[in-house]
């Protein structure tokens, strides 16, 4: 088998490379609720799916609204669930 020389530490190698940027998130003031979000989606999707004829495309509407339902129950069971530990 070869031995492969390989630098002690990554200065010896970082002086070759040029620096590199620093990324920034990209952060949104949310300024309405989660809860009313996810409520607000469930219903346009209910919404959207009545007016659309049986099928794949109406399923997966109705289905994604259900989700939605249970992602908001779960979300206003956590802030509730972290409130009570404050006092």
């Amino acid at each position: 088998m070869k031995d492969i020389d390989l630098p002690r530490d990554l200065s010896e190698t970082s002086e070759d490379l040029p620096p590199k940027p620093v990324k920034k998130r990209r952060r949104a003031k949310q300024t309405v609720r989660l809860e009313e979000r996810l409520a607000l989606r469930a219903r346009d999707d209910r919404n959207r799916a009545r007016s659309l004829p049986p099928g794949k495309e109406r399923e997966d509407l109705l289905r994604r609204a259900r989700r939605t339902e249970e992602a908001t129950r779960m979300a206003e069971w956590l802030t509730a669930s972290s409130s009570h530990g404050k006092t």
